[in-house]
């Protein structure tokens, strides 16, 4: 009974939700036009006063101050990775987002990245130390995950973020994400792509690893929030999410 109860109530309590962030945004579209996120200020689908409020919701792509913070967290990143010579690719979404548009999918919300468990502590060591006061790290487990995952936020306010997962390499195969299994040769040697102005480290073979997580037709396809759910559409502009480079 209760699960009954439950399962009609969930879709009121989304429509609420929606609603609630549809004149939220539309009123300060007028009152708060100008207000953006910062390190300082939660990020816009979370801040209650952004012209932006919960815009994943209602299907409006990444507004660009969002874009440029995760933008700048990957250029941190790889500048990290390639001082120390540790090995990374970029996975999952932001791959996605390299491939088809040659930067950030225009709704992303996040940025994706795989090393080795290997080097997963001293990653985590040496992020602590060298842009503990740019960033807030942690490392957290996520169940069904194969292993932690570290998680670099723009500060303490601002959640925007980019995930670094592992991967293991195990009998010539490799295991990463949600438990995934992979060829080595899939993977590795491993691959250079454009993102943005950036040259980013890929997995071998994009296009087999793209259509492994998202689908033959990831080129033409892609799906989008609209309220609580995901609509699949086919794609008329390719172009990526909109930022603003440092002058």
């Amino acid at each position: 009974m209760i699960k009954k109860i439950k399962n009609i109530l969930r879709p009121i309590k989304y429509s609420i939700i929606f609603i609630f962030a549809f004149f939220v945004s539309k009123f300060n579209q007028i009152f708060n036009k100008n207000v953006t996120c910062s390190k300082d200020i939660k990020r816009c689908s979370e801040n209650i006063l952004s012209p932006n409020y919960r815009y994943e919701l209602l299907g409006k792509d990444t507004p660009i101050c969002c874009a440029t913070n995760l933008y700048t967290i990957l250029k941190d990143l790889i500048q990290f990775f390639e001082k120390h010579n540790i090995e990374y690719f970029i996975s999952f979404g932001t791959l996605l987002g390299a491939k088809r548009h040659g930067g950030m999918i225009p709704w992303d919300t996040d940025i994706d990245v795989v090393i080795p468990e290997y080097e997963q502590k001293k990653v985590f060591d040496l992020l602590q130390q060298e842009y503990i006061k740019q960033y807030n790290i942690s490392i957290d487990e996520y169940q069904g995950m194969v292993g932690d995952i570290i998680r670099v936020n723009y500060s303490k306010v601002n959640h925007l973020h980019a995930d670094i997962f592992i991967y293991k390499h195990i009998d010539n195969k490799i295991h990463l994400g949600l438990q995934e299994v992979l060829s080595y040769d899939t993977i590795f040697p491993l691959n250079e792509i454009s993102f943005y102005d950036l040259q980013v480290k890929t997995p071998k073979n994009i296009d087999y690893f793209l259509q492994h997580f998202f689908g033959k037709d990831y080129m033409d396809y892609a799906y989008k929030q609209w309220s609580f759910k995901k609509y699949k559409f086919k794609l008329e502009n390719y172009n990526p999410a909109q930022i603003r480079y440092e002058k």
